[in-house]
Formats: C-alpha cells, sequence, structure tokens
C-alpha cells in the first residue's frame, strides 16, 4: 500500500476528495483573478496505486499542501 493511500484511507477521503481538496487549497492569484492549481485524478490514482513514473516535484507540493503534510510523507 503506498503511502499516499495509507493518508487517504486513514481521513476517509477519496482520490475525488484530494483533487477537490488540491484546488481548494492551492489557490493563486494572477491579474486579480483567483485561480486554482490541480492535479488530474488519473495522476492522483497512479500515485495512490504505486504505478511508478517521474511525476513533477510540483505534483508532490500540490498533495503536500493539500493534506497539511511532508513530501516524505506521501512518497514511498
Amino acid at each position: 500500500m503506498s503511502k499516499l493511500k495509507a493518508i487517504l484511507i486513514h481521513r476517509g477521503l477519496s482520490q475525488k476528495d484530494l483533487v477537490e481538496l488540491i484546488e481548494l487549497v492551492n489557490v493563486y492569484e494572477e491579474n486579480g483573478v483567483k485561480r486554482h492549481h490541480t492535479v488530474q485524478e488519473y495522476i492522483i490514482s497512479r500515485i495512490v496505486n504505486g504505478v511508478p513514473k517521474n511525476y513533477s516535484l510540483n505534483t508532490f507540493i500540490l498533495i503536500s499542501n493539500a493534506l497539511n503534510v511532508r513530501i516524505d510523507d506521501i512518497v514511498d
């Protein structure tokens, strides 16, 4: 079981919940317009299921910000 999957189970969150949380927490303003950083659900699914790939550091930063954990807590 991946670290991220364990956190989601422990918190009672689905992968879709995580995507929504990422968008809610990772907000920035550009030219006076609020914008949301996001991670596509299929990327979350791949990470949760331990599919190896070179994901960007930004992806892990967005996830860790949303869950309020360190990157080490979600990377296997």
